[in-house]
């Protein structure tokens, strides 16, 4: 008996079921790498404790007026550009481990006005100055963990890391104060004070790397970098009135964070 053009499937395919393959994996992360990176970074250094003048005539006691708040907050802005080197191991399917360092030259800064006054009982006192801050390089030594879904056919990683962080950072806040006594001329008494150091913290991050072609992989990442408190020593002059130089210190407690956004190349050896 002949078929009825209603007993006929309209796709011959219909009652077959299809099942998904995963896309053919064509690469694997085990292997070392070399790399450079270019990014920005943002961030905030607190300055917690007073600078003051010890050079101001006809104001005693003459060694303690201050000349900034006793909290400044310096945010920071900037970028950044080095190379990185790692190594990874992929030890399960779709995981991978490895550990990487990395370090760049910065030009992250920021600055803040600090002025004020002061009524003594035989002159009138106010100042302004300036406190800059500027961190010139970060680097890290990392661990990392990441993960490559079975989409990506090897060719993402979605990854963590975390490590230590260095940086380096310049200060200086530089500035004028003035005195005017009862009835006289007003002095003028130029103040400078600088500091360096290399902080030592902690950092965590998260980031995406995907082989583009070949030897040759993209990165993205953003990092969290925490350098803590600790005190640094200000030294520097405070000019007198009659132009004679006078070397003192302070010491101020400073705090330090930094967020870094980076993009990256690298090269893997296989």
């Amino acid at each position: 008996m002949p078929a009825v053009a209603a007993d006929l499937s309209p796709d011959p395919l219909a009652d077959f079921p299809i099942v998904y393959q995963p896309p053919v994996r064509t690469h694997s992360w085990t292997g070392c790498y070399l790399g450079g990176q270019v990014g920005g970074a943002t961030g905030t250094n607190q300055f917690n404790g007073q600078f003051f003048d010890n050079a101001i005539p006809d104001a005693p006691p003459a060694t303690a007026i201050t000349i900034s708040s006793n909290s400044i907050g310096v945010d920071q802005f900037g970028v950044l550009g080095g190379g990185q080197a790692g190594c990874d191991v992929e030890f399960a399917p779709r995981w991978v481990i490895g550990a990487a360092a990395d370090a760049a030259a910065a030009n992250i800064s920021g600055n803040t006005a600090q002025n004020g006054s002061l009524g003594l009982p035989n002159s009138t006192f106010s100042s302004t100055g300036q406190l800059n801050s500027q961190s010139n390089f970060v680097a890290t030594a990392t661990g990392r963990i990441g993960y490559s879904p079975s989409e990506f056919a090897g060719q993402g990683l979605f990854y963590a890391k975390g490590g230590a962080a260095w940086v380096h950072n310049e200060y200086s806040f530089n500035g004028q104060a003035s005195t005017t006594p009862a009835g006289l001329p007003t002095v003028y008494t130029p103040f400078n004070f600088n500091d360096a150091e290399t902080r030592v913290g902690w950092t965590v991050g998260v980031g995406l790397e995907w082989v583009i072609f070949g030897h040759w992989s993209f990165m993205a990442e953003y990092d969290y970098m925490n350098f803590g408190s600790r005190n640094s020593t200000f030294t520097g002059a405070v000019t007198f009135p009659a132009n004679i130089a006078n070397s003192e210190s302070v010491n101020v407690s400073v705090s330090q964070y930094l967020n870094e956004f980076k993009l990256g190349i690298n090269y893997r050896f296989y």
